[in-house]
């Protein structure tokens, strides 16, 4: 039982780094969309400041000429501020676009990984599981299989997108939660792998 514990510590911990990477990446995504709403506050703030300057060209028409120069000027001013503005805005979000993308593939690369390694796990369970059968410990053969029983069961539903909890209650063991559909940030394939061969 300690053993199993232990793998089940070790998969809790890769979990927790997991749900940290998402908070990370939801706080990123949140200030991008900080700086685009603070690009559309300054187009709004420099269009209320040519609307300033046209009333002011208002109250002052009987010099025609200086008027129409004036607003020649702020016409050329205020579409050189939209179209930097504009430039920002579409750059801010091909960016934003590119990142979760990237996050995204990143992601589903390593849940991939993580089941192909869970499924590694449980068909060594499984083999433990049949070799404690033809042992003569009936304690640990009882231990075992259910333990090898219940993590079985979680992976064989066929819906992959929900969020799942798997209870490994082998002894004083925490609950371990197995969230579905997001990645995992830990070290590369052979990690778990090689944990499992210490278990093992």
């Amino acid at each position: 039982g300690g053993d199993e514990s232990s793998s089940a510590l070790i998969l809790g911990s890769r979990i927790a780094a997991m749900d940290d990477f998402i908070a990370k990446l939801q706080s990123e995504k949140k200030q991008q969309e900080k700086e685009r709403n603070d690009a559309q506050k300054q187009l709004k703030k420099k269009e209320e400041e040519v609307a300033a300057l046209r009333s002011l060209l208002t109250r002052k028409e009987a010099c025609a000429t200086n008027e129409e120069a004036i607003k020649e000027k702020v016409n050329e001013r205020t579409q050189l501020l939209k179209s930097e503005l504009d430039k920002k805005l579409e750059e801010c979000r091909r960016m934003a676009e590119e990142f979760v993308e990237m996050e995204r593939r990143r992601m589903e690369e390593r849940i991939v990984q993580q089941q192909e390694e869970l499924e590694m796990m449980r068909r060594r369970l499984e083999e433990i599981e049949l070799e404690f059968r033809r042992s003569k410990d009936g304690g640990s053969t009882d231990e075992t299989s259910g333990f090898a029983k219940r993590l079985k069961s979680l992976y064989s539903d066929d819906d992959p997108g929900m969020v799942k909890s798997m209870d490994l209650d082998m002894g004083d063991s925490e609950p371990v939660k197995q969230v579905w559909g997001a990645a995992l940030s830990y070290q590369p394939s052979n990690t778990i792998s090689s944990n499992l061969s210490n278990v093992l």
